[in-house]
């Protein structure tokens, strides 16, 4: 989570994490860190049909903006955000913040009238 996030939402994104069964963390990292691994396969994503908005916090630190954008340079049409004063949790870490990065995107996206 960023430094900067709310206190009280920290803490509750902190409790909710710690609930996890013993060995769903770990288990979690494994299979998107090794066990699954989609990079020969995104650049068929249809953004036509199904478009797609990629956004990472700055302080994601398992998915760094870095990884992102990699990903996101082989998807065509992809459109990629980067979301300063946030990290991985960033719709419960600081709703707020989180807001005001999707509602442009969701206004993108809508169809025109």
């Amino acid at each position: 989570m960023a430094p900067q996030s709310p206190a009280e939402c920290a803490a509750e994104v902190l409790w909710h994490y710690a609930q996890g069964g013993p060995g769903v963390f770990w288990g979690d990292i494994h299979f998107y860190s090794g066990e699954w691994d989609a990079t020969d396969r995104v650049h068929r994503i249809d953004t036509n049909r199904c478009p797609l908005v990629m956004m990472t916090g700055e302080y994601d630190y398992s998915c760094t903006v870095e990884l992102s954008e990699a990903t996101a340079a082989r998807i065509p049409g992809v459109r990629f955000r980067r979301m300063d004063g946030i990290g991985h949790f960033p719709f419960a870490e600081n709703p707020e913040l989180f807001a005001a990065y999707l509602l442009p995107e969701l206004v993108a996206l809508a169809p025109a009238d």
